[in-house]
């Protein structure tokens, strides 16, 4: 294709645009093409960027709980981290690991240790 005008042309030198048509009304056009066929309400990258850093925090601290706790079993705490440790890891493997990583940061602060990331 060559291009004329800074405007996309069609080999023969006919415009891509149809007649009368204005950049910016194609441009809308396709727009509302493609709300309507629904790659509007594709999720937002943040919201699963934010729950993969969570499921990571899951993983990471259940692993961190299970070589500390070795150490630690005798501690007072132990027992409570235990079962805060297990609310965790299945708050974790039912969808919600934002909780879930908060409750095994809560168990690792039972047991004196300090919480693998942010």
């Amino acid at each position: 294709m060559g291009r004329r005008l800074g405007r996309p042309v069609r080999p023969g030198g006919q415009s891509t645009l149809q007649t009368g048509e204005t950049p910016m009304r194609a441009i809308m056009t396709v727009l509302a093409a493609a709300a309507a066929t629904g790659l509007a309400a594709l999720p937002a990258p943040a919201d699963e960027a934010t729950t993969d850093k969570a499921t990571a925090l899951c993983t990471q601290r259940d692993l961190q709980f299970q070589f500390a706790f070795k150490f630690r079993a005798s501690f007072p705490q132990a027992k409570a981290a235990q079962a805060l440790h297990r609310d965790g890891v299945a708050q974790c493997d039912s969808g919600n690991p934002e909780a879930g990583a908060a409750a095994l940061a809560e168990a690792l602060r039972k047991i004196n240790v300090e919480p693998a990331g942010p």
